[in-house]
């Protein structure tokens, strides 16, 4: 009988708060919410807060357009906030995800795809003397942003036209990279497609959030001689002719940077050439 009481009134609680997104204008909400929702910034917010739309939503460097959402029922009653989007890049290509926020505080996305510029993405990681060029086709199927940083995720992520725009341009080619929940953490592998810059690597980050990456580097006959000199600062190659690459450190989630973004690095590679 209790638990028939209690599921009655999570019912009841959950049905007036839809009443409440239904009926709420999603303007007047976002002028109260908007310190604690920075950085991120929504522009000519219009609807409620059940179903409404944004002209843009900017996070970081990251654009994008014509956003609408919806809230999902269910959800609710797991105490979840979820909601699936549509939107626009920049580029006009349409995209879309279903983004849910838990009662600790976990952001969860799945059923993401997207077609970024790869510059956009890369203003999410720690500073860098390149800019990138190239755009990235993103299609998760799970990620999930905790306090400490990513706790999981799973799909694919592909590097289209990659190319090193400053401070010398240098083209790439084509890359691939696919998300593994192994049970033990997450593992990503990268491949080339069969440009000018091989490329073959596994990234292993376990839960504690330290992470390897191993990997090697070679040039084929199409590559640059900038790009076939880029690598000569890498480190010398092997007897198999690629050039061995490790990083190792630990991820974590500071006020200025985005969760789960490398703060801490070390790198190991063949030694330079002279």
């Amino acid at each position: 009988m209790k638990k028939t009481w209690v599921g009655y009134v999570a019912l009841g609680v959950a049905a007036y708060l839809v009443f409440l997104a239904a009926t709420l204008p999603v303007a007047h909400a976002y002028r109260v919410l908007a310190p604690k929702l920075a950085p991120l910034a929504l522009y000519d917010v219009r609807g409620t807060l059940w179903s409404g739309a944004a002209s843009a939503a900017v996070y970081r460097g990251v654009r994008l357009d014509s956003v609408q959402w919806k809230l999902k029922f269910l959800p609710l009653l797991r105490g979840r906030l979820q909601a699936d989007l549509t939107f626009a890049t920049n580029d006009g290509s349409p995209g879309s995800a279903s983004v849910g926020r838990g009662l600790g505080g976990a952001l969860y996305l799945d059923k993401v795809n997207a077609r970024l510029p790869a510059a956009q993405i890369a203003s999410l990681l720690p500073p860098s003397p390149m800019i990138v060029g190239g755009t990235l086709e993103v299609k998760l199927h799970e990620l999930v942003l905790g306090v400490a940083g990513i706790e999981k995720i799973r799909g694919t992520v592909d590097w289209k036209g990659g190319t090193v725009l400053s401070p010398k341009p240098v083209s790439l080619g084509d890359f691939s990279v696919t998300f593994v929940d192994t049970g033990q953490g997450i593992e990503a592998r990268v491949r080339d497609q069969g440009g000018p810059l091989e490329a073959n690597g596994t990234l292993r980050l376990a839960q504690d959030g330290s992470y390897e990456f191993k990997g090697a580097l070679a040039t084929r006959n199409t590559a640059s001689p900038e790009l076939t000199q880029a690598l000569q600062f890498i480190g010398r190659p092997g007897a198999d002719g690629k050039i061995p690459i490790s990083y190792t450190g630990r991820l974590r989630a500071t006020g200025n940077q985005a969760p789960g973004l490398v703060k801490t690095t070390t790198m190991k590679g063949g030694a330079p050439q002279r």
